[in-house]
């Protein structure tokens, strides 16, 4: 009865502190994936579920102080696939990344950790028990200090694409980037609801997302035999800052 009572309160606050929510589901209606952030979208968690429900991945996301985000992929039945999580301060050349590959049953497959320090590539720890083989590491020459230099560093543009469900139907919008099927954006948009399902990051330049991305609108409930088209909102993009971009479209019956 205390876990119960426990589990209750711990997903209570989860909901408070975390009330902005996008989801990705299963076939069968189950959440698959879940991104909730505060009401300030500063900050958030994203988790992924297998179809029992059971809590197989949780990572912090922010949108403040740099970023940190996560872009899941899926397999045909909904279960997610793999979950790319990435983080880098506002300033600064520190970044790391990690991919995490699941069964279909919801299992860890595999890590694989990049980060500045370590350089990419480098697979998850090794077990408990492992022992590896010291080397030997030459002395380094002593190298007279090169004289220093600025270099210019690219600016990030983020081109977000914002959907707004003119309809008095619940539908999933799926944003599907062309070529790379893997790179995939799931979200449900209630009745006149409008939310942000995406975003594009570009060196230098805002881009189209349209261009990027092949969309698509179904109803939430299979019972729903109407039918839907997403078009470009007659609202222009509006710049939030000097780096972010928002891109505006919409869900409209077909009549």
């Amino acid at each position: 009865m205390l876990m119960i009572v426990l589990l209750t309160m711990a997903l209570s606050s989860y909901g408070r502190d975390y009330p902005k929510c996008k989801y990705s589901y299963f076939k069968n209606g189950k959440i698959a994936t879940s991104q909730c952030y505060d009401n300030e979208d500063r900050w958030g968690r994203a988790k992924a579920f297998d179809s029992k429900g059971k809590e197989i991945y949780d990572r912090e996301l922010r949108r403040i102080a740099g970023h940190s985000s996560v872009i899941f992929s899926f397999y045909p039945s909904g279960a997610v696939s793999k979950a790319a999580w990435s983080s880098a301060p506002d300033a600064g050349i520190q970044w790391y990344r990690t991919t995490t590959y699941f069964s279909e049953d919801g299992k860890i497959t595999s890590e694989v950790h990049d980060n500045y320090d370590d350089g990419p590539g480098k697979m998850a720890p090794q077990k408990p028990g492992y022992i590896s083989t010291p080397k030997t590491v030459p002395a380094k020459p002593e190298l007279k200090p090169e004289p220093s230099t600025t270099i210019e560093c690219a600016v990030i543009y983020s081109s977000e694409f914002w959907f707004h469900n003119t309809t008095p139907y619940s539908v999933v919008v799926t944003a599907t980037r062309k070529h790379t099927k893997s790179e995939t954006y799931i979200v449900t948009l209630r009745p006149r609801q409008r939310m942000k399902v995406g975003q594009m990051i570009g060196a230098q330049q805002f881009n189209d997302p349209a261009t990027y991305y092949d969309f698509s609108v179904k109803p939430l409930k299979e019972s729903v035999r109407q039918k839907f088209i997403i078009i470009p909102s007659d609202k222009e993009p509006e710049n939030t800052s000097k780096e972010v971009r928002r891109h505006y479209y919409e869900v409209r019956r077909i009549v």
